[in-house]
């Protein structure tokens, strides 16, 4: 059967034509339905006029199979694909126009369908880059207090915004290397960003996606290097992680399966394991 790949640079009408793809199950679609739902409030085009994504929707017989963005339209590839020919269809898709797409992310198996077929495609090595666990939290069991520890959460504010990029940073070198510029990112989190503290010293952060289809993602968990090892970032993650159940939605989250702390800690906290993603480099 088929597999027709349309493209939009209009958020508004790609969750039209793919938002009962995206309720079918919004955790395994958290990425894309996350983004998306945060573009469609924002503007559609940066200051230079370019749009700030591009998506992709595949069809099989009319029916929606598959859903890829690239937001901002020079970032990665992410996708979700019910199928490996939908993962296929849309490498075939992006190899036509997309030529200088370097990294794509998914579901393990789409994904590799993916990088498979353009390394075919275009004569080209493909590696992972990354290996992550999805992670739902079923049932919170936060951690315990540690003795003399004096922990307060805040909403980060402008005047955290210096430190902040210095933890973005750390944080973007630890985990994807992307080479944030993390002023824009601070400053797109203020309000929302969580921040712990312990006898009144910033030591730990956490924020929390906006509600995508009645999910929220737990993201930019940090503790620099002088304090780790205290619980901070448990205690952070389930103060977080408490507030998205407590405003109605589930909690999910990514940790990396090469940090096995990060997982034996989610999983104390009550997070259950969902599927496996993949990054990979293509070329």
């Amino acid at each position: 059967m088929t597999v027709d790949v349309a493209a939009t640079t209009d958020v508004h009408e790609a969750l039209s034509w793919a938002a009962p793809f995206l309720e079918h199950d919004p955790v395994a679609t958290t990425v894309l339905g996350s983004v998306m739902t945060t573009r469609s409030t924002g503007p559609a085009h940066n200051d230079d006029g370019s749009p700030t994504g591009r998506y992709w929707v595949a069809r099989k017989s009319g029916e929606v199979v598959g859903l890829g963005m690239r937001s901002p339209i020079d970032f990665m590839f992410s996708m979700a694909a019910a199928s490996p020919d939908v993962s296929q269809a849309f490498a075939r898709t992006l190899a036509d126009t997309e030529d200088e797409l370097a990294a794509t992310s998914g579901e393990a198996r789409a994904s590799a369908a993916f990088a498979g077929e353009w390394a075919s495609l275009r004569g080209c090595s493909v590696r992972v880059t990354a290996a992550q666990q999805l992670y739902e939290l079923v049932e919170l069991t936060p951690p315990e207090p540690t003795p003399g520890q004096q922990l307060e959460l805040r909403l980060a504010q402008d005047d955290d915004v210096a430190f902040l990029c210095d933890w973005f940073i750390g944080f973007d070198r630890e985990t994807f290397d992307h080479g944030i510029d993390p002023e824009p990112v601070v400053r797109s989190k203020l309000g929302a960003l969580r921040i712990l503290t312990d006898k009144g010293e910033d030591c730990s952060m956490a924020g929390a996606t906006p509600s995508a289809n009645g999910v929220r993602r737990i993201q930019s968990v940090y503790t620099p290097a002088a304090h780790r090892g205290k619980g901070y970032a448990a205690a952070v993650t389930a103060h977080v992680s408490q507030a998205v159940i407590d405003g109605g939605d589930r909690a999910v989250l990514f940790t990396d399966l090469a940090n096995p702390g990060a997982n034996r800690i989610y999983r104390r906290l009550g997070y259950e394991p969902r599927g496996e993603f993949m990054n990979w480099a293509l070329g």
